[in-house]
């Protein structure tokens, strides 16, 4: 009897501690998860420089802002900023979030979750031609519906087309003929000047 009457009463701890730790869990993430492919914010750029369809020197500021417009109040922020150019190949960073621990299990350590970005960044020696720069914003985040917790991100760029202007060309020949008739007047102008001279002293 006392037998039973110990079991029974180790029956109803265990019960009682899995009940709360159901409890607990429960309280901490009380929503179902659920993934939007579709979510209520987008990508709004506005590009500086280049300006779009316009003739530009090799040498210009790739100036852009871009930032999440969020219709609703989903918490968002921008996970990367990258560029790539019609002249060269691969990405180029802009920026980018980042954690420090393995896991990210210490948020208090992340960069800080930005919605708004702008870049100011000089780019030389671009090819003669039509040319384009293509950015490509990445940006993470959820909000809740009912009971459930909505996940998503998204992944939208934008491109700038322009055209790098040829640079001016001097023929070296015309610039040769030039030069050559500027000393030979050089020279006519001295010996007129040393014939007058000799007449004048002559008279004297």
């Amino acid at each position: 009897m006392r037998k039973t009457a110990i079991a029974l009463i180790s029956a109803l701890l265990v019960a009682s501690a899995a009940g709360t730790f159901l409890v607990r869990l429960g309280n901490a993430n009380p929503y179902l998860q659920g993934w939007d492919s579709n979510p209520p914010v987008k990508t709004q750029f506005s590009i500086l420089s280049p300006i779009n369809h316009t003739a530009h020197s090799p040498n210009l500021t790739l100036n852009f802002n871009v930032s999440i417009v969020n219709s609703t109040n989903a918490f968002v922020f921008i996970t990367s900023i990258n560029y790539s150019t019609s002249w060269e190949t691969g990405n180029k960073t802009a920026y980018k979030w980042n954690y420090y621990d393995e896991g990210n299990l210490n948020p208090y350590d992340d960069d800080p979750k930005i919605r708004e970005y702008s870049c100011n960044q000089n780019i030389t020696n671009i090819p003669e031609g039509k040319q384009n720069i293509t950015i490509t914003v990445a940006a993470s985040g959820s909000y809740i519906e009912g009971m459930t917790r909505y996940h998503f991100s998204i992944n939208e760029s934008t491109t700038v087309n322009f055209t790098v202007a040829e640079s001016e060309t001097f023929p070296t020949v015309p610039v040769a003929a030039v030069s050559a008739a500027s000393i030979t007047a050089v020279i006519c102008a001295g010996l007129l000047l040393i014939t007058k001279r000799r007449k004048e002293a002559r008279q004297k």
